[in-house]
């Protein structure tokens, strides 16, 4: 049986702004939501007299604010003034929240510049490329020479966020970027195949074949390349392209068009949350 949960408080009518996650809330529901989602992130700047105020005024939990008043006095409190704001609404079951619980530990224990590289991996896992790369750029001109660890895995992900875009020879730079400091093949077969996605058939083979010691990763990039191809040929969208066609052949014309402006439609929205900044 589904668990029912009931509303907390009121649902404000001024929104709450969360500086350093960049998000609006409009009840305490939807903040349990946003601690969850982003736990791996959190740091003492979510312990704020402001949120206790607007919980206490705007959602009208006088108690709750009470409760967590005491954490503003505390250094290192972020952990337990989390856990308290979900405890006391209940959104999550106890068990979860205790999962969570560690997750908010952690959090408070990484440095910033895992924070803010958790953040933009956070973008690219929503597909929002362009916040990404951004992002990536920034904290790539932040970061310290020593910090190679992270320094290599921005410029492999600033690369993911450049293939998202479409901008293969781009991202190609930043993985053979990453390559030079792991040396991992994981690296290099992401360079070699933004390569690919970046040329001609005859310019990559021309490519490879005036680099030897590429021969045989070429070779399991194109096992992969077949894999990728033989699925799309059982994918939902090239049913629709296939459906699109059959629509043309058979000179229903009315059909292929609406078929036409919906895809496009889909294509165009799809576009707008990648290029969103």
């Amino acid at each position: 049986m589904s668990r029912v949960l009931l509303c907390t408080g009121v649902r404000a009518e001024t929104p709450y702004y969360i500086p350093s996650l960049g998000i609006r809330v409009w009840s305490v529901e939807e903040l349990c939501y946003c601690l969850r989602e982003n736990a791996y992130i959190l740091d003492e700047e979510i312990v704020s007299k402001d949120m206790v105020t607007w919980l206490e005024e705007d959602c009208m939990l006088p108690d709750l604010a009470n409760q967590l008043r005491p954490y503003l006095r505390q250094p290192g409190s972020m952990a337990a003034y989390v856990t308290g704001i979900l405890e006391y609404v209940g959104y999550y079951p106890k068990e979860e929240i205790e999962l969570m619980a560690g997750s908010f530990s952690a959090a408070g224990s990484a440095s910033d510049f895992e924070k803010k590289k958790k953040r933009a991996d956070l973008l690219v896992e929503s597909a929002k490329y362009t916040k990404a790369y951004v992002e990536y750029s920034r904290l790539l001109r932040e970061l310290p020479e020593n910090e190679i660890g992270i320094r290599a895995d921005v410029l492999h992900n600033i690369g993911v966020a450049l293939t998202g875009l479409f901008m293969y020879n781009d991202a190609a730079y930043y993985f053979n970027e990453a390559y030079n400091y792991t040396n991992s093949e994981a690296d290099f077969r992401d360079y070699l195949a933004a390569k690919r996605m970046s040329m001609s058939d005859s310019e990559y083979v021309k490519f490879v074949a005036d680099m030897p010691d590429y021969y045989m990763a070429s070779i399991n990039l194109e096992a992969d390349v077949d894999e990728i191809l033989n699925n799309w040929e059982r994918s939902a969208e090239e049913a629709d392209l296939e459906e699109l066609l059959n629509l043309k052949q058979l000179g229903d014309s009315t059909g292929y068009y609406q078929e036409v402006n919906r895809l496009v439609e889909g294509l165009k929205e799809e576009y707008r949350d990648y290029i969103q900044v």
